[in-house]
């Protein structure tokens, strides 16, 4: 019976420490919102490489998609997000589709996104267009 009972109790302990490094957001971070391309000539057309990220969307030249979660892990450079989302095609054919997004900070103005690890491409950030607003006094 002891036995049973500290294998229960190290299994418990094991689960709660390995889930421990995961965190759930709602929402992609605010550093990552904002219109990125994999060149400079993508974001000046904003052409088929951009994509634009907001709180609780991912839109592409292919698919828009409704952030369902976040989830935040510890990576060797800093964190590694892995969003879940619901998609449609910008085509408008096709039913909705449950679909990952990994995002990976690659260094100021840059990050890395995909479907999966194998599959990432490196963005950079795109200049808004719209100057700042200023406050009045």
């Amino acid at each position: 019976m002891r036995r049973a009972y500290l294998l229960v109790l190290a299994g418990t302990l094991l689960t709660d420490i390995a889930a421990a490094d995961i965190v759930r957001r709602n929402s992609i971070p605010k550093p990552y919102i904002g219109s990125w391309a994999l060149n400079a000539e993508s974001c000046e057309a904003g052409g088929k490489g951009t994509i634009v990220l907001s709180a609780r969307r991912y839109i592409s030249a292919a698919t828009k998609c409704t952030i369902r979660a976040v989830y935040e892990t510890a990576g060797a450079h800093g964190p590694i997000y892995s969003a879940r989302t619901q998609c449609l095609s910008a085509t408008g054919g096709g039913g909705r589709t449950a679909e990952n997004l990994i995002i990976v900070p690659a260094g100021a103005g840059q990050l890395s996104i995909g479907s999966d690890f194998n599959n990432l491409e490196s963005y950079q950030r795109c200049q808004s267009s719209s100057r700042p607003r200023r406050k009045l006094r």
